[in-house]
């Protein structure tokens, strides 16, 4: 193989650890903005959980004036419906889908973070593979016009030494 040849596969090298490493940035971006989203539910999901405490707090406060009020007993047990309702737990229930899915997909951009990685490296370890085989060429080229030289040289002189010899005769 020439070396213009394994120069074109250097910058092909070149180019795709170019891209790889843009890969690498947008998925680092996914990934910071995913991690990001989930600690934002998280924490709105504790707040949302302190919030329920507190209101199942209120009510079970709330079981004594029972006893003697009709009002409070209406709004515990309306309150008790509110807490224990569907919707709440389709809330907590969906809280858990979602930050599976998103630790899912957090986990995917690692991996896809650390393919790009070995591609980078195998990448760069064929260009300097590549590097050593032009070195290679090159000695070889350099010992061949050496031994081109030195042939030279010694026709030169065999050529002067017949020369001078036949000057003598």
């Amino acid at each position: 193989m020439s070396i213009a040849d394994l120069e074109n596969q250097k910058q092909y090298h070149y180019g795709v650890i170019e891209a790889k490493e843009a890969e690498i940035r947008r998925y680092e971006r996914l990934y910071e903005s995913l991690v990001q989203f989930k600690n934002t539910a998280v924490s709105t999901q504790e707040q949302y959980g302190s919030a329920n405490n507190r209101k199942w707090t209120a009510l079970s406060d709330l079981g004594n004036v029972k006893l003697n009020c009709l009002t409070a007993k209406a709004y515990g047990t309306g309150m008790s419906l509110m807490l224990m309702s569907l919707g709440n737990q389709i809330t907590i229930i969906n809280f858990g889908t979602l930050l599976m899915k998103a630790q899912v997909k957090i986990a995917e951009y690692k991996n896809l973070i650390a393919a790009c990685e070995e591609k980078i490296c195998a990448c760069r370890a064929r260009i300097s593979s590549i590097d050593q085989e032009i070195a290679a060429i090159r000695r070889a080229e350099e010992e061949a016009r050496r031994q081109r030289e030195a042939a030279r040289r010694a026709a030169e002189a065999a050529a002067a030494a017949a020369a001078a010899a036949g000057k003598k005769r």
